[in-house]
């Protein structure tokens, strides 16, 4: 099972120009370079050694994927379409999730909180790749309210979970790959999340369709 990771020291950033990947049982751990200078927001590996990237280049994401380890990288696709870029307005990653048939599934935030442009999605913003496409889906929000504490998880049989907090722990579901999403769901009401906690989703090993069973959700402490 390969690994990828941000350069971490004592809790804060080193530097989100670089991954340190390790791609192979017995592999040295070694040094990749995010594409043109932009900073890391996740990456996965998919089967086979495929390294996939989202991260952040001035002001939205980029997704890459590389074959080769991370000696080169696919030419970068934009994730968020022009029609829905404003002068001023930041697009930030905060979670990808990659199928085995090749769907790259996004979550980001923007700051439009500061800026205050009309007509701006809000919350959780989501786009999403379809396998073998050029272009990612315009961005649409899942929440549509004021929101942190993105993840992202999907089984690759069409099953999507997106969790996220507003003052408590909630979830948004779908089962055709993204298209359409369940209503705001708050997972349990005895979950009590404090200032300093995100989420991080996952399907068990079960699969199935959209319940708190199917996809698991936990909160954890940055």
């Amino acid at each position: 099972m390969g690994i990828i990771a941000r350069l971490m020291l004592c809790g804060a950033m080193v530097s989100t120009a670089l991954l340190a990947a390790e791609v192979g049982p017995g592999d040295k751990v070694v040094l990749v370079r995010v594409p043109h200078g932009g900073e890391a927001v996740e990456a996965k590996i998919t089967a086979g050694g495929t390294i996939h990237l989202l991260y952040d280049s001035g002001d939205i994401p980029y997704y890459v994927k590389s074959s080769d380890r991370g000696a080169t990288f696919s030419s970068p696709i934009a994730v968020v379409e022009q029609a829905s870029r404003r002068p001023g307005l930041v697009f930030a990653g905060g979670s990808m999730a990659v199928t085995v048939d090749g769907a790259v599934h996004v979550a980001m935030m923007t700051n439009n909180w500061k800026v205050k442009l009309p007509d701006v999605p809000d919350g959780l913003v989501y786009a999403r790749l379809a396998p073998g496409a050029k272009a990612f889906l315009p961005v649409r929000s899942l929440n549509l309210r004021p929101s942190e504490g993105f993840s992202l998880a999907a089984d690759g049989a069409g099953g999507v979970a997106a969790t996220w907090l507003s003052g408590k722990l909630y979830v948004n579901f779908s089962r055709d790959g993204g298209k359409r999403f369940t209503p705001n769901a708050e997972i349990d009401p005895a979950y009590d999340p404090c200032e300093c906690c995100t989420t991080r989703a996952v399907y068990s090993a079960g699969g199935g369709h959209p319940s708190s069973k199917d996809a698991l959700a936990r909160l954890s402490h940055i």
